[in-house]
């Protein structure tokens, strides 16, 4: 069998095939950053995952790069939930000072964060800027579109069959295959 998109270490044995989230995450900081932000913060799991540990590590390599640092105040630990996702935009809203941009772990994060974040009246991208992860079908129809990284979903299809097919067939195989992302620009950044 062969996993698909499942987060899986890259030291597993297993044969996978998984989006370049550690590069979307890259990306996606080293695009708010062009635009102008330099306070960027990150809004995901938080859990010890290998998906955290990509897209953290993709924010926090591009932040490196670009000289820019991270206030921890700016990291928001945040589940599959709305109450999680208003519970992060309150606690920012008592920051003295709100970074620009964020970079959301993935879409649906980033949908709930924009609902709550326009409850407590703040204003996207006027305020607060917001890129995202996954381009989620949803993402094109909230208030305002979403600018998120995406990927060509039938590839990942693609390469996981002709995996199988290798593995099935005895080939030769490479166990790990990253498919590359790139943006969806909507409405949710702002040229600072």
């Amino acid at each position: 069998f062969v996993c698909v998109d499942a987060h899986l270490p890259e030291d597993s044995q297993l044969p996978m095939v998984e989006v370049d989230y550690y590069d979307a995450a890259f990306q996606a900081t080293r695009y708010l950053h062009s635009m102008g932000h330099t306070k960027i913060g990150f809004i995901g799991t938080g859990s010890p995952s290998v998906y955290h540990r990509n897209t953290f590590g993709g924010y926090a390599t591009a932040l490196k790069d670009a000289g820019l640092t991270c206030d921890p105040a700016w990291l928001c630990e945040v589940a599959f939930s709305e109450a999680s996702a208003e519970a992060c935009i309150r606690k920012l809203l008592r920051l003295h000072e709100l970074p620009t941009a964020f970079l959301c772990a993935g879409d649906v994060f980033a949908v709930n964060i924009l609902r709550y974040a326009k409850k407590y009246g703040l204003r996207i991208p006027e305020d607060i800027s917001i890129m995202s992860l996954d381009d989620l079908l949803i993402s094109q129809y909230v208030e305002p579109a979403l600018s998120t990284m995406t990927f060509p979903k039938e590839l990942l299809g693609e390469m996981a069959m002709r995996l199988l097919y290798q593995i099935l067939q005895g080939e030769s195989y490479e166990k790990i295959n990253l498919i590359k992302t790139t943006p969806v620009l909507r409405n949710t950044v702002k040229q600072l």
